[in-house]
């Protein structure tokens, strides 16, 4: 007998609202003020949204557990991704490739704020825009680390970073399924999009260079921020704008990257600043201190790098060393390239299981107003075991191996799996918990009830639509997911406002980009990456701050470009 979902259970739309939100406060008070692991965190999450909505929302045990499981084993395909990427890092590691592209950037620019600007920001939105998922940070993290970066300084810049990437990032994917589930044209929303997006583009490189090293350190480097913010928000705009959504992120952050270290060879900056190890503060960064060694300020600060051959001497490279350095970049691009390309992509696809869960399937109803009328939600389940980027991650490990070192060698990459794996065991847990939390509350009724929170915000409806997509990706930890879970409420709210659909759709994908840095899920991934097991709390207290201020910035574009400039939102035909 289908369950029909419930939105105010206490007859109080204030209460109700408060009742559903307890898992993620249960959630943000571990992490953030008891300073608690992201996998306990995510952990309690579960056992608080099973209480209330058995509870509060009187969704029935047997829903309640086929709902969790289904969340476990979907969390348990997503895992993949992460562990390929780690896999791929551990694999140029032992081969002994980073060693020399570590010395291939420090050639480039020794500098560390023009450093965070060609690793974190450009070649970190480069992986976002062919990969997506955990795959950026952790292989931003873990460069930074290798180059001289303190963990936590790394974790916290590549997750800044990875925010604006998001909104057009995985081959367009986001924009994609808010395309599928709206109805709204894929081309109206990459223009829409255009006009979000790369304005909060123009504030991530000063951002970035700026919370570490602070405004001297600004404008020591401003040549290279302006060069990297107008080259990256201009490309992607325009592609946006006339190309579509599919690669913004992919055009712009190789422009950006190819503009940055085309000017390294026309400018320097005056000074070239360094770490000042600084015990007393996970924060501290100073000045310009040539003899700070990194391992030791590494070790200042309670961290320890992950495993990785630096290159102990100082040979300088040749071009031919460095060419074969970065060819198994290329490798990881040409294969993730594929895994992203639309017909390789399909065939892919076909080869996932997919499954009618059992015991939830059609077994839920959602009605008015989060569905036009009573819908019966599909308990469809699809194992991605070779269609996720992450197979794609590993099988470019084995390529790397194979075509580097030999077959012969090809223990390296299972070596590689079984390490990441090891290292990554908290990160997985983490991941299949918050699936697990996120298919509850979808399935239970918690989720609809909040989004209906914020839709009841009337003339407001365009600020808070932001903080709904970044809400959305706080429990999926995708913006994609987010824009599947709210893109169509966020366009039936907007309609019944008087508001354009498609402003308010995007602007849920745009808050969601912006919400990624404080997503469980990536808190752990960026921890794993950077050896900080454990710091998820201290992570995400450093970022949440950040993270609120761009909502708030992308939110009140959205109220300007509804109320004052309303002649740049595309009418939709």
């Amino acid at each position: 007998m289908p369950w029909t979902q419930v939105y105010n259970p206490l007859h109080n739309m204030v209460l109700s609202v408060l009742a559903a939100a307890i898992p993620l406060v249960v959630v943000a008070y571990m992490l953030g003020v008891k300073k608690i692991p992201s996998h306990k965190s995510t952990g309690a999450g579960v056992i608080a949204v099973l209480i209330v909505a058995f509870t509060v929302f009187h969704m029935p045990g047997m829903l309640l557990f086929h709902s969790a499981a289904s969340g476990v084993v979907v969390g348990l395909t997503f895992a993949d991704v992460i562990i390929g990427a780690i896999t791929f890092y551990i694999t140029i590691n032992k081969t002994g490739h980073f060693a020399v592209i570590r010395k291939s950037i420090l050639m480039v620019t020794p500098d560390p704020r023009v450093q965070v600007l060609l690793i974190a920001f450009c070649f970190g939105a480069f992986l976002e825009a062919i990969a997506g998922g955990g795959t950026p940070v952790v292989i931003t993290v873990a460069m930074l680390v290798g180059i001289g970066f303190l963990p936590f300084h790394a974790a916290k810049i590549c997750l800044l970073a990875n925010s604006t990437p998001v909104g057009f990032g995985a081959i367009g994917l986001p924009a994609i399924v808010l395309a599928m589930v709206t109805k709204l044209p894929l081309m109206d929303i990459s223009r829409m999009a255009a006009k979000q997006i790369p304005v909060i583009s123009l504030i991530i490189p000063t951002l970035l260079v700026g919370i570490l090293f602070g405004w001297k350190g600004i404008k020591g480097v401003w040549p290279a921020i302006a060069v990297t913010t107008i080259v990256f928000s201009g490309a992607q705009f325009l592609v946006a704008m006339y190309l579509g959504p599919l690669l913004p992120d992919v055009i712009a952050s190789i422009a950006a990257l190819v503009a940055l270290v085309v000017l390294q060879r026309f400018w320097k900056p005056k000074e070239i600043w360094k770490f000042e190890p600084k015990p007393e503060s996970l924060g501290a960064m100073a000045a310009r201190s040539p003899s700070a060694s990194s391992s030791q300020a590494a070790q200042a600060h309670g961290a320890h790098m992950p495993p990785a051959d630096l290159g102990g001497d100082d040979k300088i490279p040749t071009r031919k060393e460095i060419l074969a350095a970065w060819f198994p970049m290329l490798v990881l691009v040409i294969v993730v390239g594929l895994w992203g390309y639309p017909s390789t992509s399909e065939f892919l696809r076909s080869t996932d299981i997919a499954f009618r869960w059992p015991g939830l399937h059609n077994l839920v109803v959602a009605v008015p107003p989060i569905e036009p009328k009573a819908t019966a939600i599909s308990g469809m389940t699809r194992i991605t075991w070779l269609s996720n980027c992450g197979s794609g991650l590993i099988i470019a490990s084995f390529l790397v191996v194979v075509l580097t070192k030999g077959i012969s060698h090809v223990g390296i990459a299972w070596q590689a799996i079984i390490q990441s794996c090891r290292q990554l065991k908290y990160a997985i847990a983490t991941d299949i918990f918050a699936t697990s939390l996120a298919w509850v509350m979808n399935y239970a009724g918690l989720t609809a009830t909040l989004a209906l929170a914020f839709a009841a915000t009337g003339v407001a409806l365009p600020f808070f639509s932001a903080y709904l997509g970044w809400m959305g990706v706080f429990i999926t930890g995708s913006d994609s997911k987010a824009n599947a879970l709210f893109g169509n409420l966020q366009a039936l709210t907007a309609r019944q406002a008087g508001l354009p659909a498609i402003l308010t759709a995007c602007t849920n994908s745009t808050g969601g980009a912006i919400g990624k840095m404080v997503s469980p899920l990536e808190l752990a991934v960026a921890t794993s990456a950077g050896g900080l097991a454990g710091k998820e709390g201290d992570l995400f207290r450093a970022v949440l701050g950040y993270s609120l201020a761009l909502t708030a910035v992308a939110g009140t574009l959205a109220m300007l470009q509804a109320y004052v400039f309303p002649f740049v939102i595309p009418v939709v035909k």
